[in-house]
């Protein structure tokens, strides 16, 4: 079994999944499920491989219009979904388009991954319940940009960013075993804190050209990235700004550049100034130097990384 739906149509509802579904969905809107929250219903459920599931992630190309949307579950209109195989989707050319999750609610065990194109029943008084995963822009040979629009439920990991410099007498700071929060700079403590899971400090260099030997992959989502190409020959190898990157005016975020050919090792950018507010969303100023220029032009995702 690749997907599931419970309940769904001409299916017996599972009593297990049923509650599941009654439990983690309660008092919460529609939502996908984290990668590192993978629920007990996909856990004990013989038909589906959990450990593929990466919460819909995206995989793309700047010289292809073909898409992968990774495995995942989540919770819409009331049922719980899960796929553990990767979808393909063609997309048009010069198009913005959005990517969608849901289910039939004409059939069993159906799982629905794609844009808004026909293949969700949208008709008034028929429709397929659906969630928003990624936009996803494209030119006329592959995707240049994508924007994270997944939302998770909030009973899962929490975390959170210390925006000021220090933490005072009447503030406390919480981190529980299985939550991370990650601060910028060095930050005096004077309130309490409890620490029993991850406390990740990066830089707070304003520069967006700096070095830094932590990886926020590791620890900040991800809410948009870019195809860009760094120039063999240039100095830099790249340098321009990235426009729409997020449209949250007071959270806080970074840019990374994983390690390639030519960088060492990854770039991150922090944007506490040089970035611009512009019409709902910030541009971002973003130059990138060789370590040592590898002789042809490259290919890079950057991604944009809210601060949780």
């Amino acid at each position: 079994m690749t997907e599931k739906v419970n309940p769904s149509p001409f299916r017996p509802a599972e009593a297990f999944k049923t509650a599941g579904a009654v439990y983690y969905n309660s008092g919460e809107d529609n939502y996908v499920v984290r990668q590192s929250d993978t629920t007990t219903i996909a856990t004990q459920d013989d038909g589906i491989d959990e450990t593929t599931f990466t919460a819909f992630d995206i995989v793309t190309s700047p010289s292809s219009l073909e898409i992968t949307i990774e495995p995942g579950e989540a919770f819409i209109f009331g049922s719980w979904l899960a796929k553990d195989t990767d979808t393909t989707i063609t997309l048009s050319a010069s198009s913005t388009e959005t990517i969608f999750v849901g289910w039939d609610k004409d059939a069993s065990n159906e799982v629905i991954i794609g844009p808004d194109d026909g293949r969700f029943a949208t008709t008034s008084g028929n429709t397929d319940q659906k969630i928003p995963l990624w936009n996803v822009t494209t030119d006329g040979s592959g995707v240049t940009s994508t924007t994270n629009r997944r939302e998770y439920g909030t009973f899962e990991t929490s975390g959170g960013f210390i925006g000021e410099d220090t933490l005072e007498p009447d503030e406390r700071l919480l981190i529980g075993s299985d939550e991370y929060m990650v601060v910028g700079g060095s930050y005096t403590l004077n309130g309490d804190a409890t620490i029993d899971g991850d406390l990740i400090t990066v830089s707070n260099s304003p520069s967006h050209d700096t070095l830094s030997n932590i990886d926020p992959t590791d620890h900040l989502e991800v809410v948009s990235s870019y195809q860009i190409t760094l120039s063999s020959g240039s100095t830099p190898a790249f340098d321009a700004d990235l426009t729409n990157a997020f449209d949250e005016e007071t959270s806080a975020f970074d840019v990374t550049v994983a390690p390639t050919t030519g960088i060492d090792d990854t770039y991150a950018f922090n944007f506490d100034v040089g970035r611009k507010w512009n019409n709902g969303s910030w541009d971002v100023p973003t130059t990138i130097n060789w370590d040592t220029d590898p002789g042809q032009d490259l290919d890079v995702t950057v991604r944009i990384h809210r601060r949780t």
